[in-house]
């Protein structure tokens, strides 16, 4: 018999496998030991750590695993959407902007696009999309310099000290209202010395300063071309050449006056189409909605009245308006009351049921006569309204169509003044917006940056201080109920859903403790006034100026009360004072 010593063969086995093994890594380490210095947002092949073997002999040899990235200068919209934190907004987001500046060079372009930050970025690069050398605008294969942290002052950063609304609000959390803010502090302290200086403004924390910087600003003295391509600011209805003439102006043009939106810009082409032109900016107050505070801003946003306009001789630029929806021609538009459902689901945000809505409503009451008219369909609101607009989209009414009534006055309904909308699409909604502008210190948002959650706000009513914005409720200073009985039944839906986001100085909103607002609800002066005795001069005329920049009524009691608070005010100089009448 043979007997095998099983522990000798078993070393001697594994002795043998070592030996290959070794020699295997010897052969084949020395041709995989190379080292890739790249980009990874660059390359259309992704290599992990572990996918590259390793040029020690002790080491296990791996195969290299090559992965294909999905480059994100020819992704499309539903490619975007894989990737987490990023919906159909952002993705279209991402294409405009793709479309306006061409080509992404490196995914950290991307903090570029309004709203996305740098953990998004890293959920584009888990989702494996790269900047491939085959599609980027320039030929060199040089990694992109990463910013220094501090403010940086290269000659390619947008200077935060020429930086136009436009520009600001391409910042992540920066809407209309907190780019205005920029802007007056800049105009009334001068510029900002760092982007820290930007903590200065309200509303405005170390968090929003990073998303400056990752957008690209910088803090710059302004050079002598930067003062020379910023208009002169007059400061009475100049009639200049380099100034915009309010009587050609589109939509666009007037939005970008403080505290005018899309509803009030097309209000002044609805007015002015009417009426004919404007003689003075100080007509502007006669459209509803505006005052003279925001007959200011359009001074100081360089508006003037040309000669050649305000006689009556249209202006050939005033004639090219396209914004003005019923006199586009039908060359250049596409006629709402000829638009199929799929015409009308190529504007931004109408889907197939909104565009339902659209033909149900034309074929239930006929022709729409304004785009305004669209308003009434259900989620259609004036940012949408302007989408239309920024489509092409024009009314034609058919000469057979029946003349337009006066419609009958409407019961006063809450819906008939639509809810809070976020009019500059920064995910901050109309009760957020007046929270931030009121906060006596920095708010805090929720993660998203959409929500306040802390903040500092004084409840003219009480008189007291209240941090906590869960016990805020927003009251509209002249009741919904009290404007509807005003004048308000007589409005277009238009009109009632701009008086209920009122953002200007002054206007319609005011942040109160929600208890004392629901003690108010729609009494007027003559039946309820603040529990704050020393706020009621400042109450009376707050309330005057917005019945007659709204155009609304006052009733006999009512203006009695006025009337005797307003002499009760006069006569004692230290309530007048205390109120603040007398600065």
């Amino acid at each position: 018999m043979i007997f095998f010593n099983h522990n000798k063969w078993l070393r001697f086995t594994v002795w043998i496998g070592a030996l290959i093994f070794l020699t295997c890594c010897l052969r084949g380490g020395a041709n995989a030991a190379f080292a890739l210095e790249m980009d990874p947002d660059r390359w259309p092949i992704k290599l992990s750590a572990s996918d590259v073997p390793s040029a020690e002999p002790s080491s296990n040899t791996a195969a290299v695993v090559i992965r294909r990235c999905d480059d994100i200068n020819t992704a499309s919209a539903g490619d975007l959407q894989r990737v987490k934190g990023i919906g159909a907004a952002k993705a279209q987001a991402i294409i405009n902007y793709r479309n306006q500046f061409g080509p992404f060079e490196s995914l950290n372009e991307l903090t570029r696009v309004k709203g996305i930050g740098p953990a998004t970025i890293e959920n584009f690069r888990s989702a494996n999309f790269c900047v491939p050398e085959s599609t980027r605008s320039g030929n060199s294969a040089e990694p992109e310099a990463e910013p220094p942290s501090n403010d940086p002052a290269p000659t390619d950063c947008s200077n935060i000290n020429t930086a136009s609304a436009t520009d600001l609000q391409r910042v992540k959390g920066i809407g209309t209202s907190k780019a205005q803010a920029i802007l007056d502090h800049r105009n009334q302290i001068g510029t900002f010395e760092s982007l820290d200086e930007l903590t200065r403004v309200k509303g405005i924390g170390p968090a929003t300063i990073e998303n400056f910087r990752e957008a690209g600003f910088c803090a710059r003295e302004s050079t002598s071309t930067d003062d020379e391509s910023q208009a002169q600011e007059p400061s009475e209805d100049s009639t200049d050449s380099n100034c915009t003439n309010i009587n050609a102006a589109n939509a666009s043009d007037l939005e970008r006056v403080k505290g005018i939106g899309p509803a009030k810009a097309q209000a002044i082409l609805d007015y002015r189409k009417r009426s004919g032109t404007f003689q003075s900016l100080d007509e502007l107050a006669r459209v509803r909605g505006i005052g003279p505070a925001t007959v200011a801003n359009f001074r100081s946003a360089g508006f003037c009245i040309h000669e050649s306009s305000g006689t009556g001789n249209h202006s050939e630029d005033q004639s090219q308006s396209s914004l003005d929806d019923s006199t586009t021609t039908a060359s250049s538009c596409d006629n709402i009351n000829a638009a199929s459902a799929a015409d009308l689901e190529r504007v931004m945000g109408i889907g197939p049921i909104k565009a339902q809505s659209i033909l149900d409503l034309r074929h239930a009451n006929g022709a729409f006569r304004s785009l305004n008219a669209l308003l009434e369909v259900q989620g259609i609101s004036p940012p949408t309204l302007r989408n239309f607009l920024d489509a092409g989209f024009c009314v034609e009414v058919p000469d057979t169509a029946a003349p337009l009534e006066k419609p009958a006055p409407v019961p006063y309904a809450r819906s008939l003044y639509g809810s809070w909308w976020d009019e500059d699409g920064d995910c901050q909604d109309t009760r957020e917006e007046v929270l931030i502008a009121n906060s006596r210190i920095a708010v805090n948002l929720d993660e998203a940056g959409c929500e306040v959650i802390a903040g500092e706000w004084l409840d003219v009513y009480t008189d007291s201080v209240i941090v906590d914005p869960k016990w805020i409720d927003i009251d509209h200073f002249i009741p919904l109920a009290e404007v509807h009985r005003s004048g308000g039944m007589e409005w277009t839906y238009v009109d009632r859903v701009m008086y209920a986001n009122d953002l200007s100085k002054d206007g319609a909103l005011i942040p109160v403790s929600a208890g004392t607002n629901r003690s108010k609800g729609d009494r007027d002066p003559a039946q309820w006034l603040p529990p704050n005795e020393s706020y009621h001069c400042q109450y009376i005329e707050r309330w005057i100026a917005l019945k007659e920049t709204w155009k609304l009524t006052m009733d006999p009691d009512e203006h009695q009360a006025v009337e005797e608070i307003q002499s009760k005010c006069m006569q004692d100089p230290e309530i007048s004072a205390s109120s603040g009448l007398d600065q």
